[in-house]
């Protein structure tokens, strides 16, 4: 009697096979990394302007990793955009952090800065005005790192200057150390090898402080304040102005080109130097060599590390950065980026004083889907 009562309970609990149908509907919605072939395909509900796709594909999950294999990626040592276990949500942003689709911009930035210590501030790419604020004179006049934000100039420096062949890819190395300091990647440890474009995406660390090498320590110097990072943004009185120190050894070379070393910036800085690539993608002219860079801040949104900043009914761009505090080991969060991603109206920035970019990006998209519905 006893086995006929289980038998009974496993039919009825017992969830019924997938079709073979939903298995390929699954398959087209974009190709999974190498070793992420096991974790469920992740569509954010489907949100419109958000593409699974791409050279990994859907690979980057709220807890994606999850730990797929939880000691592999929990236990990295990496500090930036790691989700925090146990307690995080499980839930997509459009669930999570579903945008105020009956406020105005101010009061839907407001809300998600609740008990929030740090700064927003949106911009119109095309005139300069400040469009809605927070806090904006703490990102007016706090000096931080700017953790893996900086990735992209240098990238684009090394694209431009023919240093680097952005489908060459680059073995991702754990663990990873760099002048005695750990410095492990934080995306998913089944993502290998990565071309200019992933890198950006995925915000690879080895891959970045590999590439930095190719350029002496006074041309990444000036690569940083050319961008903007010793120089007044003009958008308000009173503000401080990045540092830049010139490295010395090839250490702190790489340490600087991943945002971690001898560069101090303000998150103001940061927002005037992506309206400078907001408006050269606006444009729509010829990027030409720095191509790989836009593609690999669309895809950082789409499906990489600032997935979180993915918007409600359009397309962004955008990066996130996580690094220690000047004074303290706590991190901060950044994101920086733009929106729609084909023609950029607006650029964001959001500055957490204590967080991760993972953070930042998931206070960015209700914030990009509230300008949008009610521009």
């Amino acid at each position: 009697m006893s086995y006929v009562l289980g038998c009974l309970l496993f039919i009825c609990v017992a969830p019924p096979p997938p079709h073979p149908a939903q298995n390929q509907k699954a398959r087209a919605m974009g190709t999974p990394a190498p070793g992420l072939d096991s974790i469920a395909i992740f569509t954010q509900g489907l949100r419109p302007g958000l593409s699974n796709s791409g050279a990994f594909g859907p690979a980057v999950q709220q807890r994606l990793s999850l730990c797929h294999v939880q000691g592999s990626i929990c236990s990295s040592g990496s500090r930036e955009d790691r989700p925090e276990l146990p307690g995080a949500s499980l839930a997509p942003i459009s669930q999570s952090r579903e945008a105020n689709a009956g406020g105005g911009l101010q009061s839907e930035i407001n809300r998600v800065m609740t008990d929030k210590a740090g700064a927003v501030v949106l911009m119109d790419v095309a005139s300069g005005k400040i469009l809605a604020q927070r806090n904006i004179n703490v990102a007016a006049r706090r000096l931080e790192f700017p953790g893996s934000t900086v990735k992209p100039f240098v990238l684009m420096e090394l694209l431009n200057s023919g240093k680097v062949n952005p489908e060459q890819k680059l073995m991702c190395r754990r663990p990873l150390y760099i002048g005695g300091r750990r410095m492990d990647c934080s995306h998913p440890a089944g993502i290998t090898s990565l071309d200019a474009r992933d890198a950006i995406a995925y915000s690879c660390n080895t891959y970045f402080s590999t590439v930095a090498t190719r350029l002496d320590p006074v041309e990444l110097a000036e690569v940083f304040k050319r961008v903007g990072f010793t120089s007044p943004t003009g958008l308000v009185t009173n503000e401080a102005v990045g540092r830049i120190t010139t490295p010395t050894e090839q250490s702190q070379l790489q340490l600087q080109a991943l945002g971690e070393w001898g560069i101090e910036v303000t998150p103001l800085e940061l927002l005037a130097a992506y309206s400078s690539l907001a408006r050269q993608k606006r444009e729509g002219k010829d990027l030409g060599a720095a191509t790989p860079v836009f593609d690999g801040l669309e895809r950082a949104v789409k499906y990489g590390m600032a997935h979180g900043a993915q918007p409600v009914g359009t397309t962004a761009a955008g990066k996130t950065g996580t690094a220690s505090g000047m004074k303290t080991a706590l991190t901060h969060g950044l994101f920086v980026g733009y929106a729609p991603a084909d023609k950029p109206e607006i650029v964001l920035l959001v500055y957490l004083e204590r967080g991760r970019g993972i953070d930042a990006a998931a206070i960015a998209g209700p914030v990009i889907t509230t300008w949008w519905k009610n521009k």
